[in-house]
């Protein structure tokens, strides 16, 4: 599934450093930041595991062991508990 299935008027930038306004000392430099006019903004953070370069995400997210899941409603998200 796109994103642009679930988002209205979706643009990612890409990204450099970004620091806390209220925690200067504390920063994040994801890969690129995600607005869209139906959400607030959000970080995307690209990721390509070696161990998955011959399965498809879906095959992927049957293996327990990966970050990714497919919750409720088929959409692949991140485990919120993956170290």
């Amino acid at each position: 599934m796109a994103m642009q299935d679930h988002h209205e008027d979706i643009n990612v930038a890409a990204s450099g450093l970004i620091l806390n306004p209220e925690l200067p000392w504390i920063g994040a430099s994801p890969d690129g930041v995600v607005t869209c006019a139906c959400h607030e903004p959000g970080i995307l953070e690209m990721k390509c595991p070696f161990s998955a370069k011959d399965r498809s995400l879906l095959e992927c997210t049957k293996d327990s062991r990966f970050c990714l899941t497919v919750p409720e409603g088929g959409v692949i998200s991140l485990k919120l508990n993956h170290s």
